[in-house]
């Protein structure tokens, strides 16, 4: 699995909308593609948040706190969908 690179918050950006960016990464992966969200230590609490709130949608897979940097590899979850 190939994840795509998705970062949240910039250096002197508060991190505005962690869901909508999440989403709209997710909407843009392909077949076999994961979404790598990295951030700032300052930001994680939101962008876990936003994964929470999406949690029907993607589920982690990886999640890492190196000095200041948060990293989260989150999938979509295909088998989720109800008709």
């Amino acid at each position: 699995m190939r994840f795509k690179r998705l970062e949240v918050g910039a250096s002197r950006v508060p991190c505005a909308n962690p869901i909508a960016m999440i989403h709209m990464a997710l909407v843009e992966l392909g077949e076999d593609e994961g979404l790598e969200i990295i951030t700032k230590k300052s930001n994680a609490r939101e962008v876990r948040e936003a994964l929470a709130m999406l949690d029907d949608v993607v589920q982690i897979v990886e999640e890492s706190l190196e000095g200041d940097v948060y990293k989260v590899r989150v999938v979509p979850r295909h088998e989720q969908k109800r008709g």
